[in-house]
């Protein structure tokens, strides 16, 4: 199975599930909802909004690599 470049994530205000491309390098810290337009933040100590909050973590966890 690949890396998956693709993560939902469902805003904790409005309750929209979203679906958010990631970057292949890196950790993205936060991601604004596009219904509501609330900045979802990566929680303490978990790295990347992906990590966080996403259905996937990100690439760079996905491949065994740190956050």
């Amino acid at each position: 199975m690949g890396i998956s470049l693709y993560s939902k994530i469902v805003c904790p205000g409005c309750k929209e599930p979203s679906r958010y491309e990631m970057p292949e390098r890196g950790c993205q810290l936060y991601v604004k909802c596009p219904l509501c337009k609330r900045k979802i933040k990566a929680e303490r100590g978990q790295g990347c909004v992906y990590c966080s909050h996403g259905d996937a973590p990100c690439p760079p966890k996905q491949r065994g690599e740190g956050c």
